[in-house]
């Protein structure tokens, strides 16, 4: 795996291990682009619609996104598949991203204090 790649995934794990340690359910500014994302994907008149959905985050490939959870592809598939787990975008065909705010989001809102 190249090097920034690498680089990149350390620095998410660190951003996500931060929001989890410090209790925050999810930053403000990723919970605002998470939401903004989720109420524009039922707009179609919006010319600059996909501008907004891509503005300021990096695209991270399944098999980014699945190392940087610390599980295998085939179960972000399933999750996928199940409509579970953390929201993608389908570029075309079987290519699949997810942006690193919505990750993010998604593992920062699953943060719990006790088992119920």
């Amino acid at each position: 795996m190249p090097a920034s790649i690498v680089a990149g995934l350390r620095r998410l794990r660190q951003d996500a291990t931060f929001c989890s340690e410090m209790g925050f359910a999810a930053p403000a500014e990723l919970r605002r682009k998470h939401m903004s994302a989720r109420q524009g994907m039922g707009r179609r008149d919006s010319s600059d619609h996909g501008a907004d959905l891509l503005a300021g985050d990096r695209l991270l490939s399944e098999a980014e996104t699945a190392a940087l959870l610390g599980i295998a592809q085939r179960t972000l598939q399933e999750w996928r598949r199940k409509g579970a787990g953390p929201a993608f975008i389908r570029l075309a065909g079987r290519s699949v991203r997810y942006r690193q705010a919505d990750v993010l989001a998604w593992v920062a809102a699953r943060l719990r204090h006790r088992t119920r």
